[in-house]
């Protein structure tokens, strides 16, 4: 997902309703995809819940401060996940 935020990012997009769109793809994927079990598996989802709130609101608002918002708290995967 933060490769898809960096490259419309990058690219200079203005349709953060379509980058919410491919966020929301990319989220159904990871949960599609979770073999994760036990505490591991319950932080990501407590992880993932307040993101899937941010791309929502990303996808109603249509504006640039939902994606850096949205940047900002992919960037703090790595301090709960290695």
């Amino acid at each position: 997902m933060m490769s898809v935020v960096n490259e419309y990012l990058k690219n200079g997009d203005t349709d953060s309703k379509k980058l919410g769109e491919s966020l929301e793809r990319e989220f159904t994927t990871v949960l599609k995809k979770c073999t994760m079990t036990g505490e591991a598996h319950e932080q990501l989802h407590n992880f993932l819940l307040p993101l899937k709130a941010k791309i929502d609101k990303l996808k109603e608002t249509n504006n640039v401060e939902s994606v850096n918002e949205i940047q900002t708290y992919l960037n703090n995967y790595n301090n709960y996940f290695e």
